[in-house]
């Protein structure tokens, strides 16, 4: 008889508009039993702020109590914020909320997940990246900053992680239905799918897609997906 395995998968930044589309559509096909997942949860800032290191370490404590002995966790970071201002013109302050979530979060992330991990062989982490922090747009130097700092992050720990049998990968976005191309005003909207090969934003399922690969491939690891419709 072969025994199903139960694995949690937690989408973190689940109010925000890619992380509510990715929880909406992983309880779906959860629900449909199309790929292989036990139970799915979502995570906002008020159960977990990465900004907070002791909030960190207690939402890893309060995780480990629902989890059966051995259980996988699958894990989508989807938190994320954009500070935008021109060089001479974005405050410090802006600067360095702007790192402290989008970089030290992800570090405190995974640092109190490790001792969590030692005994769950076949987890994986995919932290959602940006094509921002390869190509460069005026008026993001923090943002792009922050995700060109995610790739050195993924390549070391993939690396430290390796030996648990536990896989952490970046997917690096180009421009989405949802989420923070709300920010951008709609005549550039226009102007941006112009400059996207395949003429338009990507889907909430593309990316949930991406996500599937990502987190399911044992061998996929340290990896920077691209996922921008042929953008960089």
């Amino acid at each position: 008889m072969n025994t199903i395995l139960f694995i949690m998968m937690i989408i973190l930044g689940s109010t925000g508009g890619l992380g509510k589309g990715l929880l909406e559509q992983a309880q779906s096909e959860s629900s449909l039993n199309s790929w292989k997942c036990g139970a799915v949860q979502g995570a906002s800032k008020k159960d977990v702020d990465l900004t907070d290191e002791s909030s960190i370490t207690h939402f890893v404590k309060t995780l480990e109590s629902t989890l059966q002995p051995g259980e996988p966790i699958k894990i989508i970071n989807a938190t994320g914020v954009s500070l935008n201002g021109m060089l001479h013109k974005l405050s410090t302050p802006d600067f360095e909320h702007t790192l402290k979530t989008n970089v030290t979060g992800n570090f405190l992330l995974l640092k109190h997940l490790q001792p969590l991990l030692r005994e769950r062989r076949g987890s994986s982490i995919v932290i959602l990246s940006s094509v921002v922090g390869e190509i460069g747009v005026v008026g993001t130097i923090a943002y792009a900053s922050s995700k060109s700092a995610l790739r050195g992050l993924c390549r070391v720990s993939a690396k430290e992680l390796a030996k648990l049998g536990v896989t952490v990968n970046l997917i690096e976005l180009g421009y989405f239905e949802a989420g923070m191309i709300h920010q951008v005003p709609e005549n550039h909207q226009e102007n941006l799918k112009n400059e996207i090969p395949l003429r338009r934003f990507g889907k909430v399922s593309e990316l949930f897609e991406a996500c599937q690969f990502a987190l399911n491939c044992n061998y996929l690891t340290g990896s920077f997906v691209k996922l921008n419709g042929g953008l960089a």
